[in-house]
């Protein structure tokens, strides 16, 4: 799951790319406590460098002290600059844990044509990012990277999910391995749009594994951009938003 929804992605650090930077720094789950107290706590700052994991760890023991209750911290790479956002979340007093979908026990993977695209996309996304290049066109209900290469690879992924749409559908509800249903996701996000297409991704959207959820999610998102004759279709009720999320407010 690449671009603004891509969690931890890892870069070589032979140079600072512009990922390893905070470009913003949100608050979840806050409800009626003082979103700036908590952001006086946090040991770095918009603009800086990422935390290290001693110092991510420190921070999210005072955010937790300010606030009475357990924090959780999340890195999700990256803004049109190629920098990237924290997110810490708080969890909603009294709430009850995810529930998520039990892990399904299939043999079916996605074959080796499709997962060579994905691999040449993961190549230059990487590279794209490391050079701040990593905006993207959203409105046609699909992500089209700006990233020449990039761009090109992920239309191959659009013809390719077009034409093999039933195969991903089986392989995202059957396959044990997370990794084939994490390329899944993503690929059913570059699939015709159809009601089967949007009810998947919503059902791997509480799927077991982190990854296969962030595509799932990251796909929704992105068809959500396309205007109500998507967003109609995509149910509420399963993600139960909550009245007290909000947003770390921040300058301009």
């Amino acid at each position: 799951m690449r671009c603004a929804w891509l969690l931890f992605l890892v870069l070589p650090a032979f140079a600072q790319p512009p990922s390893e930077r905070i470009g913003t720094i949100d608050f979840y789950g806050y409800g009626t406590l003082d979103a700036a107290s908590l952001g006086a706590v946090l040991p770095f700052h918009e603009g800086g460098g990422m935390p290290s994991d001693s110092v991510r760890e420190s921070a999210l023991r005072a955010v937790s002290k300010v606030a009475g209750r357990q924090a959780v911290f999340s890195r999700v790479c990256c803004l049109p600059d190629g920098r990237s956002s924290l997110f810490i979340g708080l969890a909603e007093p009294g709430s009850a844990p995810n529930a998520y979908n039990p892990q399904p026990q299939g043999d079916s993977t996605l074959p080796k044509d499709v997962l060579r695209i994905f691999q040449q996309l993961d190549k230059h996304f990487v590279a794209a990012v490391k050079r701040g290049a990593s905006q993207e066109d959203d409105s046609q209900g699909y992500a089209l990277f700006d990233d020449p290469r990039s761009h090109a690879g992920q239309l191959k992924l659009r013809s390719w999910a077009r034409a093999h749409t039933a195969l991903i559908l089986h392989v995202l509800a059957d396959s044990r391995d997370a990794r084939q249903r994490a390329y899944a996701a993503e690929a059913l996000g570059y699939a015709d749009r159809s009601p089967e297409q949007i009810a998947a991704l919503v059902a791997a959207a509480f799927d077991s594994d982190e990854d296969v959820r962030n595509n799932a999610v990251r796909a929704l998102g992105v068809l959500a951009t396309v205007g109500p004759e998507v967003t109609s279709r995509i149910p509420a009720a399963p993600f139960h938003p909550s009245p007290s999320f909000g947003y770390l407010d921040r300058p301009q």
